[in-house]
Protein backbone atom coordinates (compact mmCIF):
# COMPACT_ATOMS: atom_id res chain seq x y z
CA UNK A 1 0.00 0.00 0.00
CA UNK A 2 1.32 3.38 -1.01
CA UNK A 3 1.32 5.96 1.77
CA UNK A 4 0.00 9.21 0.41
CA UNK A 5 -0.67 12.58 2.00
CA UNK A 6 -4.39 11.77 1.99
CA UNK A 7 -3.93 8.50 3.87
CA UNK A 8 -1.69 10.21 6.45
CA UNK A 9 -4.27 12.95 7.05
CA UNK A 10 -7.04 10.38 7.37
CA UNK A 11 -5.06 8.40 9.93
CA UNK A 12 -4.29 11.56 11.90
CA UNK A 13 -7.97 12.50 11.87
CA UNK A 14 -8.95 9.04 13.10
CA UNK A 15 -6.36 9.24 15.90
CA UNK A 16 -7.63 12.64 17.02
CA UNK A 17 -11.20 11.39 17.08
CA UNK A 18 -10.15 8.40 19.19
CA UNK A 19 -8.35 10.64 21.71
CA UNK A 20 -10.93 13.41 21.93
CA UNK A 21 -14.00 11.23 21.50
CA UNK A 22 -15.53 13.65 18.98
CA UNK A 23 -14.87 14.33 15.30
CA UNK A 24 -12.32 17.05 14.64
CA UNK A 25 -13.36 20.23 12.88
CA UNK A 26 -12.46 20.40 9.19
CA UNK A 27 -10.13 23.37 9.40
CA UNK A 28 -8.87 25.32 12.43
CA UNK A 29 -9.75 28.99 12.68
CA UNK A 30 -6.89 31.45 12.96
CA UNK A 31 -9.06 34.18 14.51
CA UNK A 32 -8.33 34.74 18.18
CA UNK A 33 -11.22 33.83 20.40
CA UNK A 34 -11.84 35.68 23.67
CA UNK A 35 -10.31 33.84 26.63
CA UNK A 36 -12.04 34.02 29.99
CA UNK A 37 -9.72 35.04 32.84
CA UNK A 38 -8.68 32.07 35.00
CA UNK A 39 -10.52 31.55 38.23
CA UNK A 40 -8.43 32.89 41.17
CA UNK A 41 -6.72 30.14 43.12
CA UNK A 42 -6.85 32.00 46.41
CA UNK A 43 -9.49 34.09 48.14
CA UNK A 44 -9.21 36.14 51.36
CA UNK A 45 -9.71 34.06 54.49
CA UNK A 46 -12.28 35.35 56.96
CA UNK A 47 -11.49 34.33 60.52
CA UNK A 48 -14.57 35.51 62.40
CA UNK A 49 -12.35 36.04 65.45
CA UNK A 50 -13.53 38.33 68.22
CA UNK A 51 -12.14 41.72 67.22
CA UNK A 52 -12.36 45.41 68.00
CA UNK A 53 -10.83 46.67 64.76
CA UNK A 54 -8.09 46.04 62.25
CA UNK A 55 -4.46 46.99 61.73
CA UNK A 56 -2.61 46.92 58.42
CA UNK A 57 0.87 45.66 57.60
CA UNK A 58 1.78 49.16 56.37
CA UNK A 59 1.00 50.64 59.79
CA UNK A 60 3.17 48.11 61.56
CA UNK A 61 6.28 48.31 59.37
CA UNK A 62 5.68 52.03 58.63
CA UNK A 63 6.15 51.48 54.90
CA UNK A 64 3.59 51.34 52.09
CA UNK A 65 2.81 47.72 51.22
CA UNK A 66 1.11 46.19 48.18
CA UNK A 67 -0.96 44.25 48.96
CA UNK A 68 -1.64 45.89 52.29
CA UNK A 69 -2.77 42.98 54.45
CA UNK A 70 -5.23 43.61 57.27
CA UNK A 71 -5.30 41.79 60.60
CA UNK A 72 -7.78 41.77 63.48
CA UNK A 73 -7.06 43.56 66.73
CA UNK A 74 -7.81 41.28 69.66
CA UNK A 75 -10.44 42.22 72.23
CA UNK A 76 -8.29 41.37 75.22
CA UNK A 77 -9.92 40.56 78.57
CA UNK A 78 -9.34 43.30 81.14
CA UNK A 79 -7.40 41.06 83.51
CA UNK A 80 -4.80 40.32 80.80
CA UNK A 81 -4.31 43.82 79.43
CA UNK A 82 -1.29 44.37 81.66
CA UNK A 83 0.53 41.78 79.52
CA UNK A 84 0.07 43.75 76.27
CA UNK A 85 3.37 45.45 75.28
CA UNK A 86 3.47 49.14 74.43
CA UNK A 87 3.87 50.18 70.81
CA UNK A 88 7.35 51.49 70.02
CA UNK A 89 7.10 53.50 66.81
CA UNK A 90 10.89 53.81 66.74
CA UNK A 91 11.08 50.09 66.08
CA UNK A 92 10.71 49.07 62.44
CA UNK A 93 10.41 45.27 62.02
CA UNK A 94 11.53 43.27 59.01
CA UNK A 95 8.61 43.07 56.56
CA UNK A 96 8.78 39.34 55.77
CA UNK A 97 9.21 38.36 59.41
CA UNK A 98 6.40 40.66 60.56
CA UNK A 99 4.03 39.33 57.89
CA UNK A 100 4.84 35.71 58.74
CA UNK A 101 4.18 36.39 62.45
CA UNK A 102 0.87 38.08 61.68
CA UNK A 103 -0.17 35.17 59.48
CA UNK A 104 0.90 32.57 62.05
CA UNK A 105 -1.11 34.31 64.78
CA UNK A 106 -4.12 34.70 62.48
CA UNK A 107 -3.98 31.05 61.36
CA UNK A 108 -3.31 29.66 64.85
CA UNK A 109 -0.01 28.12 63.73
CA UNK A 110 3.46 27.96 65.27
CA UNK A 111 6.38 29.95 63.85
CA UNK A 112 10.07 29.23 64.32
CA UNK A 113 12.46 32.14 63.70
CA UNK A 114 16.22 31.79 63.48
CA UNK A 115 19.07 34.17 62.78
CA UNK A 116 22.03 35.98 64.34
CA UNK A 117 21.86 37.64 67.76
CA UNK A 118 20.30 41.09 67.89
CA UNK A 119 18.47 40.79 64.56
CA UNK A 120 15.05 41.56 66.05
CA UNK A 121 13.67 38.06 66.51
CA UNK A 122 12.39 38.81 70.01
CA UNK A 123 11.40 42.47 69.80
CA UNK A 124 9.39 41.94 66.63
CA UNK A 125 7.10 39.43 68.36
CA UNK A 126 6.51 41.85 71.23
CA UNK A 127 5.71 44.68 68.83
CA UNK A 128 3.34 42.56 66.75
CA UNK A 129 1.47 41.76 69.97
CA UNK A 130 1.41 45.46 70.85
CA UNK A 131 -0.19 46.35 67.50
CA UNK A 132 -2.68 43.47 67.72
CA UNK A 133 -3.56 44.16 71.35
CA UNK A 134 -2.54 40.66 72.38
CA UNK A 135 -1.14 39.69 75.80
CA UNK A 136 2.45 38.51 75.49
CA UNK A 137 4.94 36.58 77.59
CA UNK A 138 8.64 35.85 77.07
CA UNK A 139 10.31 32.61 78.11
CA UNK A 140 14.02 31.86 77.90
CA UNK A 141 15.34 28.35 77.42
CA UNK A 142 18.18 27.44 79.77
CA UNK A 143 20.32 24.40 80.38
CA UNK A 144 19.90 22.65 83.72
CA UNK A 145 16.17 23.34 83.87
CA UNK A 146 13.34 20.83 84.00
CA UNK A 147 9.63 21.06 83.05
CA UNK A 148 8.61 22.41 86.46
CA UNK A 149 10.55 25.61 85.73
CA UNK A 150 8.09 26.33 82.88
CA UNK A 151 4.87 24.43 83.54
CA UNK A 152 4.71 24.69 87.35
CA UNK A 153 4.64 22.26 90.24
CA UNK A 154 2.72 21.01 93.25
CA UNK A 155 3.02 23.14 96.37
CA UNK A 156 1.79 22.78 99.93
CA UNK A 157 -0.76 25.37 101.02
CA UNK A 158 -2.51 25.13 104.41
CA UNK A 159 -1.51 21.50 104.58
CA UNK A 160 -3.04 20.65 101.21
CA UNK A 161 -1.39 19.87 97.89
CA UNK A 162 -2.05 22.62 95.34
CA UNK A 163 -0.87 23.01 91.75
CA UNK A 164 0.93 26.28 90.98
CA UNK A 165 1.20 27.26 87.30
CA UNK A 166 4.48 28.20 85.68
CA UNK A 167 4.74 30.91 83.00
CA UNK A 168 4.16 28.47 80.13
CA UNK A 169 1.08 26.83 81.64
CA UNK A 170 -0.27 30.28 82.55
CA UNK A 171 0.09 31.37 78.91
CA UNK A 172 -1.50 28.15 77.63
CA UNK A 173 -4.46 28.42 80.01
CA UNK A 174 -5.16 32.12 79.45
CA UNK A 175 -4.47 32.54 75.72
CA UNK A 176 -1.27 34.58 75.63
CA UNK A 177 1.22 34.78 72.80
CA UNK A 178 4.31 33.02 74.13
CA UNK A 179 7.76 33.63 72.71
CA UNK A 180 10.05 30.80 73.75
CA UNK A 181 13.60 31.99 73.12
CA UNK A 182 16.30 29.34 72.60
CA UNK A 183 14.01 26.48 73.67
CA UNK A 184 16.48 23.87 72.46
CA UNK A 185 18.68 24.55 75.47
CA UNK A 186 15.98 22.92 77.57
CA UNK A 187 15.76 19.27 78.50
CA UNK A 188 14.20 16.69 76.18
CA UNK A 189 11.26 16.36 78.58
CA UNK A 190 10.54 20.08 78.35
CA UNK A 191 10.69 19.89 74.54
CA UNK A 192 8.09 17.13 74.66
CA UNK A 193 5.78 19.62 76.39
CA UNK A 194 6.24 22.01 73.47
CA UNK A 195 5.61 19.30 70.86
CA UNK A 196 2.19 18.48 72.26
CA UNK A 197 1.27 22.17 71.94
CA UNK A 198 2.38 22.40 68.31
CA UNK A 199 0.68 19.32 66.91
CA UNK A 200 -3.05 18.55 66.69
CA UNK A 201 -3.27 17.70 70.38
CA UNK A 202 -2.87 21.36 71.43
CA UNK A 203 -2.29 20.27 75.01
CA UNK A 204 0.34 20.76 77.67
CA UNK A 205 1.41 17.81 79.78
CA UNK A 206 1.69 18.94 83.39
CA UNK A 207 4.48 16.68 84.64
CA UNK A 208 4.15 16.18 88.38
CA UNK A 209 0.42 16.98 88.56
CA UNK A 210 -0.95 14.29 90.91
CA UNK A 211 -4.58 14.86 89.90
CA UNK A 212 -4.74 12.81 86.69
CA UNK A 213 -7.93 14.59 85.58
CA UNK A 214 -5.90 17.81 85.45
CA UNK A 215 -2.58 16.40 84.23
CA UNK A 216 -3.27 17.46 80.62
CA UNK A 217 -4.02 21.13 80.05
CA UNK A 218 -5.91 22.03 76.85
CA UNK A 219 -4.64 25.18 75.16
CA UNK A 220 -6.84 28.26 75.16
CA UNK A 221 -8.16 29.00 71.62
CA UNK A 222 -6.12 32.22 71.51
CA UNK A 223 -2.85 30.73 72.76
CA UNK A 224 -0.01 31.12 70.25
CA UNK A 225 3.56 29.80 70.39
CA UNK A 226 6.59 31.36 68.69
CA UNK A 227 10.01 29.71 68.90
CA UNK A 228 13.16 31.77 68.33
CA UNK A 229 16.74 30.58 68.16
CA UNK A 230 20.13 31.55 66.80
CA UNK A 231 20.42 28.41 64.68
CA UNK A 232 18.09 26.54 62.37
CA UNK A 233 19.50 23.08 62.87
CA UNK A 234 22.03 20.68 61.39
CA UNK A 235 24.17 22.36 58.72
CA UNK A 236 24.32 25.86 60.17
CA UNK A 237 27.50 27.68 61.14
CA UNK A 238 26.69 26.82 64.71
CA UNK A 239 29.87 28.14 66.25
CA UNK A 240 28.70 31.63 65.29
CA UNK A 241 25.29 31.39 66.87
CA UNK A 242 24.87 28.83 69.64
CA UNK A 243 25.95 25.48 71.00
CA UNK A 244 22.69 23.61 70.41
CA UNK A 245 21.13 21.99 67.37
CA UNK A 246 17.39 22.44 67.05
CA UNK A 247 15.36 19.32 67.68
CA UNK A 248 14.08 18.30 64.24
CA UNK A 249 10.87 16.68 65.51
CA UNK A 250 9.93 19.99 67.14
CA UNK A 251 11.00 22.01 64.10
CA UNK A 252 8.93 19.84 61.74
CA UNK A 253 5.79 20.59 63.73
CA UNK A 254 6.23 24.33 63.16
CA UNK A 255 4.35 25.50 60.04
CA UNK A 256 6.31 28.74 59.57
CA UNK A 257 10.14 28.79 59.42
CA UNK A 258 11.64 32.25 58.99
CA UNK A 259 15.24 33.38 58.72
CA UNK A 260 15.77 36.81 60.24
CA UNK A 261 18.84 38.80 59.26
CA UNK A 262 20.22 42.24 59.93
CA UNK A 263 18.49 45.13 58.12
CA UNK A 264 19.72 46.67 54.89
CA UNK A 265 22.03 49.67 55.33
CA UNK A 266 19.46 52.35 54.45
CA UNK A 267 16.87 50.75 56.74
CA UNK A 268 19.36 50.57 59.61
CA UNK A 269 20.24 54.25 59.15
CA UNK A 270 16.53 55.12 59.28
CA UNK A 271 16.02 53.05 62.44
CA UNK A 272 18.99 54.70 64.18
CA UNK A 273 17.69 58.12 63.15
CA UNK A 274 14.33 57.36 64.73
CA UNK A 275 15.98 56.27 67.95
CA UNK A 276 18.54 59.12 67.94
CA UNK A 277 16.87 62.05 66.14
CA UNK A 278 19.64 64.57 66.95
CA UNK A 279 22.45 62.41 65.53
CA UNK A 280 24.15 63.72 62.35
CA UNK A 281 23.08 61.74 59.24
CA UNK A 282 26.67 61.31 58.04
CA UNK A 283 27.72 59.95 61.41
CA UNK A 284 24.89 57.41 61.27
CA UNK A 285 25.97 56.35 57.78
CA UNK A 286 29.52 55.83 59.07
CA UNK A 287 28.24 53.77 61.99
CA UNK A 288 26.19 51.53 59.68
CA UNK A 289 29.09 51.19 57.24
CA UNK A 290 31.31 50.09 60.12
CA UNK A 291 28.67 47.62 61.23
CA UNK A 292 28.46 46.14 57.75
CA UNK A 293 32.22 45.58 57.57
CA UNK A 294 32.32 44.11 61.08
CA UNK A 295 29.53 41.67 60.19
CA UNK A 296 31.34 40.63 57.05
CA UNK A 297 34.50 39.97 59.06
CA UNK A 298 32.43 37.99 61.56
CA UNK A 299 30.85 35.88 58.80
CA UNK A 300 34.35 35.16 57.48
CA UNK A 301 35.49 34.06 60.96
CA UNK A 302 37.91 36.97 61.28
CA UNK A 303 35.97 38.22 64.32
CA UNK A 304 34.37 36.15 67.07
CA UNK A 305 31.88 38.81 68.20
CA UNK A 306 28.70 39.45 66.16
CA UNK A 307 27.70 43.07 65.60
CA UNK A 308 23.96 43.61 65.86
CA UNK A 309 21.57 46.50 65.50
CA UNK A 310 21.65 46.67 69.28
CA UNK A 311 25.40 47.34 69.06
CA UNK A 312 25.07 50.10 66.47
CA UNK A 313 22.40 51.81 68.57
CA UNK A 314 24.56 51.58 71.72
CA UNK A 315 27.45 53.04 69.74
CA UNK A 316 25.36 56.03 68.61
CA UNK A 317 23.79 56.64 72.02
CA UNK A 318 27.11 56.72 73.85
CA UNK A 319 28.80 58.79 71.14
CA UNK A 320 26.14 61.46 71.57
CA UNK A 321 26.99 61.60 75.27
CA UNK A 322 30.77 61.28 74.95
CA UNK A 323 31.10 63.62 71.98
CA UNK A 324 33.56 61.10 70.59
CA UNK A 325 32.92 58.24 68.15
CA UNK A 326 36.17 56.47 69.06
CA UNK A 327 35.51 56.53 72.80
CA UNK A 328 31.99 55.19 72.28
CA UNK A 329 33.14 52.39 69.96
CA UNK A 330 35.85 51.30 72.38
CA UNK A 331 33.43 51.05 75.30
CA UNK A 332 30.56 49.36 73.44
CA UNK A 333 32.48 46.80 71.34
CA UNK A 334 36.22 47.20 70.77
CA UNK A 335 37.39 46.46 74.32
CA UNK A 336 35.71 43.02 74.32
CA UNK A 337 37.86 41.76 71.43
CA UNK A 338 41.24 40.04 71.47
CA UNK A 339 44.43 41.91 70.47
CA UNK A 340 44.40 40.25 67.04
CA UNK A 341 40.76 41.14 66.47
CA UNK A 342 41.37 44.73 67.54
CA UNK A 343 43.90 45.10 64.72
CA UNK A 344 41.19 44.10 62.24
CA UNK A 345 38.77 46.58 63.83
CA UNK A 346 41.33 49.38 63.55
CA UNK A 347 41.69 48.70 59.81
CA UNK A 348 37.90 48.83 59.42
CA UNK A 349 37.82 52.05 61.43
CA UNK A 350 40.44 53.66 59.19
CA UNK A 351 38.56 52.53 56.08
CA UNK A 352 35.34 54.25 57.20
CA UNK A 353 37.09 57.39 58.41
CA UNK A 354 35.07 59.06 61.21
CA UNK A 355 36.48 62.50 60.30
CA UNK A 356 40.02 61.39 61.06
CA UNK A 357 39.33 60.47 64.71
CA UNK A 358 41.82 57.83 65.86
CA UNK A 359 40.63 54.66 67.52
Amino acid sequence: MTITRETMEAALKKTREAIEGTPTTPEPSFEAEPVAPPEPWFAPVKTGRKSKGQVTLSEIIQTKCVPNYKFSVYDCPDELKKYIPKIDKNFVPDKEYALALLQAIDMNETLTAYGPPGSGKTETVAQICAWLGRPYIFLSGMGGTDPSDYIGMNTIEDGDMKWCNGDLSFAVENGLVCLFDEPFKCSATTLMCIQSLIDDRRTLKLYGQTDMDKATLPAHPEFRLVLADNVRGVGDNMHKYAAEVQDQSTLNRSMFKVKVGYPEADVEVAILKRKNPTAHPEFLKSVVATGGLLRKAWEEDSLSLPYSLRDTNNFVRLAMIEGSAAAAFRKTYFNAASDEEQLIMKKIWQTVGFQGERL
